[in-house]
């Protein structure tokens, strides 16, 4: 396992995360005086352990910042003993390696034609764990696919994800959660506006009497729920699924 760990001044704390994928957890701690960050992966080395090595976690006042570097894609080789390493990403259709355009089967322009590709070994996931006193914020973003989930009470959330679920268990501030595609569910929501959006996927908000303000949610395909909002400005909208107040 490789991991890193870091414990902020005492005191609530801004978070700020940013990470490539992964899973993002935060626990609101009663009683705890300082904020503990710890990003860690199950692999001892490789990608992903580089990239838990290569994490910037600083402190700026109440402002904890942790950024976390994207994995780096694999090498790729061919079983015919011809190999082409990249690094650099996905290679599609046309695009030229070392100086060879591959098509859609692999073949190289001019009537060579290499085997199946092989990939190495799948990098694990990264874990970002969040220990916070009450009283703090939670920032989160997310490029490509992370889950981020929430138990405690937070007071602001402001939270963008490419693909993955969100789910908050309390949250008394402002609130915005929006995703690509991902479910979002927020068990109890007594803040003062909030501003829940996905692409693809279901959107559940229990909303509490201490509540105010206004309230929107929208998905494009799939269903939406808000519930107990009756004293609430609310906007609740799906182009495909269900809406239920």
């Amino acid at each position: 396992m490789q991991q890193k760990t870091f414990t902020a001044t005492a005191g609530p704390v801004v978070t700020a995360i940013s990470s490539m994928t992964g899973v993002i957890r935060a626990i609101v701690v009663p009683g705890l005086t300082q904020a503990r960050v710890t990003v860690r992966t199950a692999d001892d080395s490789g990608r992903a352990a580089d990239a838990v090595a290569g994490a910037e976690i600083r402190q700026d006042g109440r402002l904890l910042s942790v950024v976390v570097p994207p994995v780096e894609s694999g090498n790729t080789s061919f079983n015919n003993g011809s190999t082409v390493f990249q690094s650099f990403g996905t290679v599609h259709r046309g695009e030229e390696v070392v100086g060879m355009v591959i098509d859609g089967d692999f073949n190289v322009a001019g009537g060579t034609e290499f085997g199946q590709p092989r990939t190495g070994k799948a990098a694990s996931e990264i874990d970002v764990l969040l220990e916070l006193p009450e009283g703090s914020d939670l920032g989160v973003r997310t490029e490509l696919a992370a889950t981020i989930s929430a138990g405690g009470a937070l007071r602001n959330v402001d939270l963008k994800s490419g693909v993955g679920s969100v789910v908050l268990d309390r949250v008394v501030g402002e609130l915005t959660a929006k995703t690509g595609t991902g479910s979002i569910l927020v068990r109890d929501y007594a803040g003062t506006r909030a501003t829940l959006k996905t692409g693809v996927g279901t959107i559940d908000v229990h909303v509490s009497n201490d509540a105010s303000g206004d309230l929107s949610a929208m998905s494009g395909v799939g269903n939406v729920a808000v519930r107990g909002a009756t004293h609430l400005r609310v906007s609740a909208k799906s182009s495909i699924g269900r809406v239920t107040r």
